[in-house]
């Protein structure tokens, strides 16, 4: 009984300590090169802004490219660590060590850029980019309501 409710615990707060505010408060205060690209218009994007984040995002595309590739690699050899019966600790640690090195390395990229084309922005145009996605999410979110079955009624 104790196993089990020490189990519970654990998962509890392994939930808990799980969960990141950081991608929240990323995406609150930055903006998404895709949002811009797909609403260039609306922003009034001058052709200077435009031709800086296309040169931004082909030189962070190549950098994702790399990192990615060294990512999936980094994991793999740590899986196969994983699957050993007797792995050694420091061995499975060091390699742990490299998959997050090469993580902080994607987000400290993804960061950069999206610091970078926000500072490109005008104060004006920042504020459309905010109201977009609060429009169309009030519209989906409309459009779930209407697609569900009314349970008010009786039938």
């Amino acid at each position: 009984m104790r196993k089990l409710v020490a189990i519970i615990i654990v998962l509890q707060f392994g939930g808990v300590l799980a969960q990141d505010p950081t991608p929240d408060l990323l995406e609150r205060f930055l903006v998404r090169p895709d949002l811009i690209m797909r609403h260039q218009r609306a922003l009034q994007l001058t052709e200077e802004q435009r031709e800086y984040m296309i040169g931004e995002v082909q030189r962070a595309q190549s950098d994702f490219t790399s990192l990615r590739w060294n990512l999936q690699g980094t994991v793999e050899k740590l899986a196969t660590l994983m699957r050993e019966p007797e792995t050694n600790d420091d061995e499975l640690l060091a390699q742990l060590d490299q998959v997050l090195d090469l993580e902080r390395k994607i987000k400290r990229a993804q960061l950069i850029l999206a610091v970078r084309i926000k500072r490109k922005l005008t104060k004006e145009q920042i504020v459309r980019l905010e109201r977009l996605p609060r429009r169309q999410q009030n519209r989906r979110d409309q459009n779930r309501r209407r697609s569900q079955p009314r349970t008010d009624r009786l039938p």
